[in-house]
């Protein structure tokens, strides 16, 4: 089916649902779907179940790397960055592309990987682009803006290679570098063996 045609069946399925006041088992591998039409989501991988919860707790609290990859669109942005605590700081850091210090209170379940890696996992809309002056944030230059009239996909190229998407409402193409800053109370961060939440 085309994406009108997809987008107008799932809105009769989910007027079928709160009509027949019956539970529904709607099997699919659309994470779209899933997400717009369930109440209770069941992420499972090779048949393991993930993860069982609602669409925003999910996509909000995802328990490890493949339910937060899963869920979302764009999806996720995976980043290995290095931790060190010190005082009542931790700093997160990949050279020569990131830097982040915050308050050891914002995420104290870091300080058990102090001179550790673990995967920082960040949304699209969770990073904004800054003006300042900063050495804070995500450093590198945008390779591409995906215009889609309300708000923006953007790529953005670090120096290391790796690339982030952004969502954002601006479609200007900065020139040069540019600096992104990840929203501190919505970042995600996992185990590097085992990828669980940490």
């Amino acid at each position: 089916m085309d994406a009108k045609l997809r987008s107008k069946m799932r809105q009769e399925i989910s007027a079928l649902h709160k009509e027949v006041n019956a539970t529904i088992l709607y099997v699919t591998h659309d994470q779209v779907e899933a997400m717009t039409m369930g109440n209770k989501v069941v992420v499972l991988d090779q048949g393991v179940i993930q993860q069982i919860g609602s669409p925003k707790d999910l996509y909000e609290n995802p328990i490890n790397k493949f339910v937060a990859g899963f869920i979302g669109s764009p999806v996720i942005n995976f980043v290995d960055v290095t931790v060190e605590v010190a005082d009542n700081t931790i700093t997160i850091h990949s050279k020569p592309d990131f830097l982040l210090e915050m308050p050891i209170s914002a995420y104290p379940e870091l300080a058990e990987y102090d001179g550790q890696k673990v995967c920082l996992g960040i949304r699209p809309e969770d990073l904004k682009i800054v003006d300042t002056d900063t050495q804070q944030g995500f450093s590198g230059s945008f390779d591409f803006v995906e215009y889609l009239g309300a708000e923006c996909n953007i790529l953005m190229r670090l120096r290391s290679g790796q690339s982030l998407m952004l969502r954002t409402h601006n479609s200007q193409k900065a020139e040069g570098v540019v600096r992104v800053l990840p929203s501190l109370d919505r970042l995600h961060f996992f185990d590097i063996d085992t990828e669980q939440r940490i």
